[in-house]
């Protein structure tokens, strides 16, 4: 599947420190929505993930936006693990 780069400017809704966080955005007539919850765990920090893509493209083909969320989904918590590690060793 060919990866699709967007710039997006998003909106922080609500962020609570060290333990949620909440933002959209649109591009290309496909809102997102995201939220992250931290929780510290002895062996560092448990985040769950809850995110949602809507728009007339979404509408169009479900089965490939699903794709591209699920694959953004699993890029973005390789950054945060990566650069979490980076600052703790």
């Amino acid at each position: 599947m060919e990866q699709l780069r967007l710039s997006v400017t998003s909106t922080v809704y609500e962020l609570t420190d060290h333990a949620r966080v909440l933002w959209g955005g649109t591009a290309n007539g496909i809102t997102g929505i995201h939220e992250w919850t931290l929780t510290e765990t002895a062996d560092g920090a448990h985040v769950v993930t809850d995110e949602s893509f809507s728009g007339a493209p979404v509408d169009g083909n479900r089965q490939t936006m699903q794709q591209m969320l699920d694959m953004s989904l699993v890029a973005w918590l390789a950054h945060l693990k990566r650069a979490a590690e980076q600052r703790s060793g």
